[in-house]
C-alpha cells in the first residue's frame, strides 16, 4: 500500500450537498440565519438540550461543544454538556444510543469514534449506522508535533533523526490509544523508520501538562489542544500533519514539506442523535448547529482554536465516515493496533 495515508479536508466540500437532495451550502447558512432571527424569542423556556461528549474536560471537542453549545442556545435552547470519557469514546456514546430519540439528547462524534474504532476496537457495543442518525458535520482541525524545550532538536528531520541515534525510544505522547495523533505517530515511524515509543495519557489536557514536565520528549495531538503552550513559547512544534500549513501557525511546515510525501492526517467531529428521532427535529438540530458554526464571535473563537466549520446537511457527516473508513482501516492494520 502507499503512504498516501488521511486526507485533505477541502476535498470534502463534495460532501456538504447531500446527494439525496440536500442544500448548497450557501443555502443553508441562509436557513441557519432565518432560524437564528426565529428562535431566539419564540421559545424562551424550551427545554434544555443534553449533549454528551465522550472527552474529558479541556479536550478538544469539549472546547468545540461549549463553544457550539453556547451558539445554539442563543437560537434554539438552553444545551447542558455532559462529559463521559472512556472506551475509546464508546461508554458516552452507548448513553446516546439508548436514549429517547425526541431531539433532547445530542452526541458529540468524531473520526475516533466514526471511522477508526470500527477497525481498532475488536468490538463495540453499537454500529453506528444502526444507533444514530446524524445531524451536523461541524469541521476540521489538524494534528501538531511539538516537543519539550531542552530537547536538542529543531525540525522534524531532526527528531527522528535524534531518535535514531537514541540508545532507546524517546518517548513520544498522544492523547490515548487509537486517537488521530498517536495513529499519527505510528504513520510517521512506518515512513521515516525511526522508533518513538508511544506513550498514551488520558486525554490533551494531561499531555500537555507531561509534555510540560518532560515526561515525554515529544507529543502529537490537536492544534486545539497544544494551541496555548505552542503560543506561549513553552514547547516547540516542529510540525502540523495536515495538507497544508496552518494560519495559526503559518511558520510551522507540513509533514509533507518536511520530505513525507502523502503524510496528511486531519481529525473532525459532528453531532448525532438516537436512531429514530424524527427527520423534522433533526433537520431543526441540524440548522441550530450551521447557524452556531456562522456566528461571527462563535467563527472566531473556533478560528482561535485552529478548527476549521464546514457548515452543511445531515448526511455529509455520515458520508465523511463512510469515505474514511477504508484509509484508516489500512493504517491501523498497517500499525498493527487493535483493542478490545
Amino acid at each position: 500500500m502507499t503512504a498516501a495515508l488521511g486526507r485533505d479536508h477541502r476535498a470534502s466540500q463534495a460532501v456538504l450537498r447531500d446527494a439525496r437532495g440536500g442544500l448548497p451550502r450557501r443555502r443553508l447558512l441562509a436557513a441557519a440565519a432565518t432560524l437564528a432571527c426565529g428562535r431566539a424569542q419564540a421559545q424562551p423556556g424550551a427545554r434544555p438540550i443534553r449533549l454528551v461528549v465522550p472527552s474529558v474536560p479541556g479536550s478538544t471537542p469539549d472546547l468545540i461543544c461549549r463553544l457550539l453549545s453556547d451558539g445554539m442556545r442563543r437560537v434554539l435552547a438552553p444545551v447542558v454538556i455532559e462529559n463521559r470519557p472512556g472506551g475509546f469514546g464508546t461508554l458516552g456514546l452507548s448513553e446516546v444510543a439508548r436514549a429517547r430519540p425526541d431531539g433532547l439528547t445530542l452526541g458529540y462524534v468524531n473520526v475516533v469514534t466514526m471511522a477508526i474504532n470500527q477497525t481498532a476496537l475488536r468490538r463495540q457495543p453499537y454500529v453506528v449506522e444502526d444507533a444514530f442518525a446524524p445531524v451536523a458535520l461541524l469541521g476540521f482541525v489538524q494534528n501538531a508535533l511539538a516537543v519539550r524545550r531542552d530537547l536538542p532538536v529543531s525540525s522534524l528531520a531532526g527528531l527522528l533523526d535524534f531518535a535514531k541515534r537514541a540508545p532507546a525510544p524517546p518517548g513520544c505522547g498522544s492523547p490515548g490509544l487509537a486517537t488521530t495523533g498517536h495513529l499519527a505517530l505510528e504513520l510517521l515511524m512506518a515512513m521515516s523508520g525511526a522508533q518513538l515509543l508511544h506513550v498514551p495519557y488520558r486525554g490533551s489536557p494531561q499531555l500537555a501538562e507531561a509534555l510540560l514536565r518532560g515526561e515525554v520528549a515529544a507529543a502529537c495531538d490537536n492544534l486545539s489542544s497544544l494551541e496555548a503552550v505552542l503560543r506561549g513559547g513553552e514547547v516547540r512544534g516542529l510540525a502540523v500533519t495536515g495538507a497544508r500549513r496552518a494560519p495559526l501557525f503559518p511558520d510551522l511546515p507540513t509533514v509533507e514539506e518536511c520530505g513525507w510525501s502523502g503524510f496528511r492526517i486531519t481529525a473532525w467531529g459532528g453531532f448525532v442523535v438516537p436512531a429514530g428521532t424524527p427527520q423534522a427535529v433533526t433537520a431543526e438540530l441540524n440548522a441550530a448547529a450551521n447557524a452556531a458554526l456562522a456566528m461571527p464571535d462563535i467563527a472566531a473563537r473556533l478560528s482561535a482554536l485552529a478548527f476549521e466549520p464546514t457548515p452543511g446537511p445531515p448526511l455529509a457527516l455520515f458520508d465523511l465516515a463512510r469515505e474514511e473508513r477504508p484509509v484508516w482501516a489500512a493504517l491501523i492494520r498497517r500499525a498493527g493496533v487493535s483493542f478490545d
